[in-house]
């Protein structure tokens, strides 16, 4: 409290001293025998001045609604000419959730848009003050560059010392006196009105793929956070054992990937990895580790972590208690909820479809660890791999674990079909997919970059190639195509005969040392062993390779490699622009 009347009295004193300051500059520009012409001129400026500050500041109180998540009520008068979601007929339940899906899209892209508008209505008005301003300022200048002088300073100047003062001011009164108590009302009005919490809102918020949610609208707002929010302050409630733990495992990686990178390093400055000064910089890092995870927080930053804790519990209790799944969506970057029930019919109808998996009557750890293993050894012996290669791409049995199999729901498409993941972090040919991946990848990106789209940066940069070179007019078509579904619908032999064509029709006898066939011999075994666990069963993919696996993206890709050279590129000419 001290420090903020300290803070509060030092702005005060500041903000007279520039109030007297800017009297004193005033003053010394009335000195001046001003003509009528020369006044005019003078006010016009100030004034233009004044008008663009104003606009500026109802700018910023549009943010500080934005920010607050509380737009102004004409906003929410878009929401009349929708039909509310009460006034349904009685239909199904998945009929009903994706009519009030949509309709709180369109409401949600309206408004968006609106605000769009808006804040570019302003920007744009800004500007052109602005550019008025400095074109006037600069005719006042050219008209006056000869008048009288005081104490040798121009009028010219006298103002623009005079005006930029002023302005200053008026933006640090913006900032510091008119936008933080406009930001707590309306904060107040907020709380008190129940409406807003009711409206459709322009904020990324958590999707429902049920008709009726059992969460409150401080759960909800939490969920809103989206999944990249991290809670903080996440070990001030674990105990004392749980805080050793991660101590010991953050302290062990940190020393393993400093270890490995100075080690690895190609220039003679390598360290090793036994050198006795490791061992004094482990205790000092634990000591520092130590005292991170023990120190005690601050009595507001307890009071946060303790009151997110238990938001995040009595979600958790709403999710168990209705049978209600929450995932992360896969594209649109925000949560979504929907019934256990509807996910696992949706699951099993995926499996059904693509036909790409079959069920394994037994735990298959053992069998995949052995196999894994006997290739790479037999590999080894047969001199087609290094020894230190192989044991670096051998599992470790106290590290592996079966893969298993989750589902993002795809919340931008109609009926909100599932992604399949696997998660593969610590299965048994996570090495040996990691190898694959970082030896041919590179490649594929040098070999088929002609017919690669990067990003959206790259498909504009060759957009404007086309269009320089005259080839872009009005019959010129735009055709896209989406492949439902690609990792489990690629054939696993026929993809392994395509890359091994990929490689020597591109003169890669050897990668990395490791020659075509033998590279074949590890793709195999990656797509063959690809064995995880979901709902307590235990599967096999036997068509494609796993969503979640390095190696399989570049193999996919591979495969359409093919298909292109095949099918689309001999029927485009060779101007034309191609790109996936």
């Amino acid at each position: 409290q001290q420090q903020s009347l300290s803070n509060k009295l030092n702005y005060q004193l500041i903000r007279y001293k520039n109030i007297i300051h800017e009297k004193e500059l005033f003053q010394t520009l009335s000195n001046y025998n001003l003509t009528v012409d020369q006044k005019n001129t003078i006010d016009q400026l100030v004034n233009l001045r004044q008008t663009q500050i104003q606009c500026y500041e109802d700018f910023h109180k549009l943010q500080t609604r934005i920010s607050i998540q509380y737009l102004p009520r004409n906003f929410d008068k878009l929401e009349r000419f929708i039909a509310s979601d009460h006034d349904l007929p009685l239909i199904k339940d998945t009929i009903a959730v994706e009519f009030k899906q949509k309709r709180y899209k369109i409401i949600q892209d309206a408004k968006r848009t609106w605000l769009n508008m808006y804040i570019e209505a302003y920007v744009s008005k800004i500007q052109e003050y602005e550019h008025q301003y400095q074109r006037d300022l600069n005719e006042f200048e050219l008209t006056h560059i000869n008048d009288m002088c005081i104490n040798e300073k121009s009028l010219f100047r006298s103002f623009v010392d005079y005006i930029n003062h002023r302005t200053n001011r008026m933006l640090q009164e913006i900032y510091c006196e008119k936008l933080p108590p406009y930001r707590k009302q309306l904060v107040r009005v907020r709380e008190r009105l129940k409406w807003p919490k009711k409206m459709v809102t322009v904020f990324p918020t958590v999707i429902f793929d049920i008709l009726y949610h059992p969460f409150t609208p401080t759960q909800l707002a939490y969920l809103s956070r989206g999944p990249t929010y991290i809670r903080p302050n996440q070990s001030a409630f674990f105990p004392e054992k749980y805080r050793q733990k991660r101590i010991d495992s953050e302290l062990e990686d940190m020393m393993k990937k400093i270890k490995n990178c100075l080690a690895d390093r190609k220039d003679s400055a390598c360290v090793p990895r036994n050198i006795p000064v490791y061992k004094l910089y482990s205790d000092h890092l634990r000591a520092y580790l130590t005292q991170r995870y023990t120190t005690p927080l601050p009595l507001m930053d307890q009071i946060r972590a303790l009151r997110e804790l238990k938001i995040v519990k009595s979600i958790r209790r709403k999710l168990k208690k209705y049978h209600l799944v929450l995932r992360q969506t896969d594209k649109s970057g925000v949560l979504h909820i929907g019934r256990a029930k509807d996910y696992e019919r949706k699951a099993a109808e995926y499996r059904q479809k693509t036909g790409a998996y079959e069920e394994l009557s037994s735990n298959p750890y053992n069998d995949i660890i052995c196999s894994v293993t006997r290739l790479l050894n037999q590999l080894q012996m047969n001199k087609k791999i290094a020894e230190w290669r192989r044991q670096k791409m051998t599992p470790v049995r106290k590290k592996t674990q079966l893969a298993y199999m989750y589902f993002l729901p795809k919340a931008h498409k109609t009926e909100t079909p599932l992604r399949p993941i696997i998660n593969t972090i610590h299965a048994a040919t996570t090495k040996i997919s990691k190898f694959l991946d970082q030896s041919i990848r590179p490649l594929f990106n040098r070999f088929v970059r002609h017919t690669t789209i990067v990003d959206g940066a790259d498909l504009l940069d060759q957009l404007h190639k086309y269009i320089d070179k005259g080839y872009f007019n009005s019959s010129t078509l735009f055709i896209t195509f989406d492949i439902t579904n690609l990792y489990t619908m690629l054939p696993q032999e026929e993809s392994l005969t395509i890359l091994a064509e990929f490689l020597r029709v591109h003169h890669c006898e050897k990668v990395n040392d490791v020659s075509i066939e033998t590279i074949i011999e590890l793709a195999r075994i990656v797509l063959q062993a690809n064995v995880f666990v979901y709902g307590n069963k235990f599967y096999r993919q036997i068509i494609g390779g796993a969503m979640g696996s390095a190696f399989t993206l570049t193999l996919a890709n591979i495969f359409m490699w093919k298909w292109e050279r095949q099918t689309i590129l001999p029927k485009l000419a060779s101007h034309e622009l191609y790109g996936r």
